[in-house]
């Protein structure tokens, strides 16, 4: 995942005014992730996840939350 980097010329005016956008706009960030999945038989699946694998520090644009550091995700679905 990525976002480009948001200066004043390509903010709205009410980007302008949110007190979460610092001065010169929002810097760009990116995230490298992976996904695999297994089906094991046809009737179970297991899939595992690590996202933000380099442990990026990063913030959507205007969400004045910072993204989750890295984080591994182990699902298993079984179809009846």
């Amino acid at each position: 995942m990525y976002a480009g980097r948001k200066s004043n010329g390509r903010l709205s005016a009410d980007d302008l005014d949110d007190p979460r956008i610092p001065e010169h706009g929002t810097p760009g960030w990116y995230t490298v992730n992976a996904r695999m999945q297994w089906d094991v038989s046809r009737l179970l699946q297991l899939q595992v996840a690590m996202e933000n694998i380099l442990d990026q520090l990063y913030r959507e644009h205007g969400s004045g939350v910072n993204g989750p550091g890295r984080n591994f995700i182990v699902g298993i679905q079984c179809t009846l």
